[in-house]
């Protein structure tokens, strides 16, 4: 049921970290050369890559796949609710990915002169607060289905 609000908070948090993922997160120059952290590899200026970082990219992908699965289960909110929380420790799991992307690409240079994120770094945090939300909104639902069973 896409007309549910959790369901728009999975589409909005699983479309906002599957564009994280193909887009520029971090660019920053050292001893003036230009380098960038964009899907999962750090690129030099003329594009060659330097090293890649498989730890974040598949860890964002499933957690973006999750919140897409967790719509279809609206049937069993017991389910969604426990496939949302699954994909609650995957946002986490990103964003720590993502936090070690960048630490490993600044160890590897050593220091680092100008340092600028993009707007997409923030991907994965919008993902766990869309995740967030969404599951307050199915354990909201679910609450509310345990006190009309309880009624009758």
């Amino acid at each position: 049921m896409i007309q549910r609000k959790q369901s728009l908070y999975l589409i909005l948090g699983s479309i906002i970290g599957a564009i994280s993922i193909f887009f520029e997160l971090v660019s920053f120059s050292y001893q003036g050369e230009e380098f960038s952290l964009i899907k999962g590899s750090m690129l030099n200026g003329v594009g060659e890559i330097q090293f890649f970082a498989y730890y974040f990219i598949p860890v964002l992908m499933t957690a973006c796949l999750f919140g897409i699965i967790s719509i279809f289960r609206f049937k069993n909110l017991k389910r969604q609710l426990s496939s949302v929380k699954i994909n609650l420790w995957l946002s986490v799991l990103s964003i720590a990915g993502m936090i070690a992307f960048i630490i490993h690409a600044s160890t590897y240079l050593g220091s680092i002169g100008d340092f600028s994120f993009s707007p997409f770094v923030f991907g994965p945090v919008l993902l766990l607060a869309f995740n967030y939300l969404a599951y307050k909104s199915i354990k909201k639902d679910n609450d509310l289905l345990k006190s009309v069973d309880r009624i009758r």
